[in-house]
């Protein structure tokens, strides 16, 4: 049978290419151009001066990962293993070096990696900045201010724990009625609920969680603290130098359903840990990574210099707009890590299917 390099089939890429939606067939192609070796063919020829933005959550340890959202938890394992290879191959750079040398007009060394954490969980401290440490590559913690001033975990792993510990087997809010026992109706259930929690407010989320943990009969407090205290916080500068704080509002609301409380969550977020850290950040996470040009320019005009969010692109090179810095979230795969470090996922995406 015809094969390609390092013994990928023609056969195996036709079926991975034949996966059911786009994110998982992109993700497949994504493997076989690295795994297939034309990813770092690619990469040692051309030497694509862009950077990559890593944008971790959660790296809880065993105790604590029954409460976390399996979709934004790493094991430490896997993250020990993400930084040695990234120190190893990759030229990992502080977000604040990476904005400077973008402000200059300069492009990126090839393979450059900045690193960053949204939310402001606890492991972030006890397992994230050790394993850091080892490898010494700098990071950027944005935190959510309101939620380490509660002591409060994020809706996202609120939801799931609430979800896994059911007792009950119906849903009934408005809008939305559903029998848990019913594959389809589970599925469709909890998209509607994290679709919902995303564009509530603060209290409009406690409301509906609180309502969620009656309805399903599980206690509202969850066994294990996922969320950094303020004196937790200033171990990890103190003891961390090399990871420096950003905000990422105060309550993770999203800023593009509550544009009129954007100001507030920016200059509070900001102020908070000017307080408590005696450091002023300078770099903003859009919660959900949802942002708009008014936006933008808002976090511009306050003083930042860059802000973090969604987009379809994340090649962050020379003339990259600071403000609209693109992220990858990376899943535990290694040989996925490898393809969007190498500065090669942009230049091959108008690579045909």
């Amino acid at each position: 049978m015809a094969t390609t390099h390092r013994g990928f089939t023609i056969l195996h890429m036709r079926r991975l290419l034949r996966l059911p939606t786009h994110a998982q067939r992109l993700k497949a192609r994504n493997a076989a151009l690295q795994v297939s070796g034309v990813a770092p063919l690619y990469a040692r020829v051309a030497r694509p001066r862009v950077a990559t933005i890593l944008c971790y959550h959660s790296v809880a340890a065993d105790e604590a990962a029954s409460c976390v959202d399996p979709r934004w938890r790493l094991s430490p394992r896997q993250f020990d293993a993400h930084a040695r290879f990234l120190a190893a191959e990759r030229r990992v750079v502080s977000l604040s070096a990476l904005v400077e040398r973008l402000v200059a007009g300069e492009a990126p060394e090839p393979a450059t990696v900045a690193i960053a954490f949204d939310d402001g969980y606890r492991d972030n401290l006890t397992v994230a900045a050790p394993i850091l440490a080892k490898y010494r590559l700098p990071a950027t913690l944005f935190l959510a201010t309101g939620h380490v001033d509660r002591g409060e975990a994020q809706f996202v792993d609120r939801l799931y724990t609430y979800w896994t510990r059911r007792t009950r087997e119906r849903i009934c809010l408005p809008g939305l009625d559903a029998d848990l026992r019913d594959p389809g109706q589970r599925a469709r259930c909890f998209r509607e609920l994290n679709a919902r929690l995303i564009v509530a407010d603060h209290d409009q989320r406690a409301d509906l969680l609180a309502s969620l943990a009656a309805q399903l009969g599980v206690p509202q407090e969850l066994p294990a603290r996922l969320t950094l205290t303020w004196d937790e916080a200033r171990e990890l500068v103190r003891s961390f130098p090399r990871f420096e704080v950003g905000v990422h509002s105060v309550n993770h609301l999203d800023l593009v359903t509550h544009a009129h409380r954007a100001d507030d969550e920016l200059c509070q977020s900001r102020a908070r840990v000017a307080s408590a850290l005696g450091v002023t950040p300078q770099h903003h996470s859009f919660p959900f990574g949802r942002s708009t040009p008014l936006l933008r320019a808002r976090v511009r005009q306050l003083g930042f210099a860059s802000a973090c969010a969604d987009r379809e692109s994340t090649r962050v090179a020379q003339g990259s707009d600071p403000f609209w810095l693109g992220r990858v979230y990376p899943t535990p795969s290694l040989t996925l890590l490898k393809f969007h470090t190498s500065g090669v996922a942009s230049e091959l995406r108008r690579l045909p299917w």
